[in-house]
């Protein structure tokens, strides 16, 4: 009688080897190419959150300072003058940010009209942007007699 020898085979071929790491290849240029922005840009809100953060603590500190000179007759002239229109130094007073400023009212059909003066239906109207950071931020703020 005659013994018969199987060949065992315990491991993988070259060929199955090569095809499962072109496989994981792909599915991982897959994966990169959906998350790869989404983990570069995680950062994004934290950093858009701590410039809003700011600002509202800078038109803190400028409505501070409104209820301080409110009680005179030129305090929304004081206010204006008061803010810078520039990039400004956190030493200065109220905090780091660029501003614009204008006496703003609005006519009958309810549209926003900037006058050159201030007169007695004028408001100040106070729009403030992080000095670095993001851009689009904006904090705008409208003080009244």
């Amino acid at each position: 009688m005659k013994c018969l020898i199987f060949k065992n085979s315990s491991g993988f071929s070259l060929l199955e080897i090569i095809v499962t790491l072109t496989v994981a290849a792909v599915l991982a240029t897959v994966l990169i190419a959906f998350t790869g922005t989404a983990v570069q840009r995680a950062g994004e809100p934290a950093a858009r959150l701590s410039d809003i953060y700011g600002l509202q603590q800078v038109m803190e500190n400028i409505t501070g300072y409104y209820v301080d000179v409110a009680h005179g007759e030129d305090a929304l002239s004081r206010l204006y003058n008061a803010i810078e229109s520039e990039d400004t130094d956190p030493s200065t007073g109220f905090g780091a940010y660029k501003s614009s400023k204008s006496w703003v009212y609005y006519n009958a059909s309810r549209e926003e009209v900037t006058s050159s003066a201030q007169t007695s239906d004028t408001m100040l109207k106070i729009v403030l942007e992080p000095v670095a950071g993001e851009s689009t931020i904006k904090l705008t703020a409208f003080f009244v007699r």
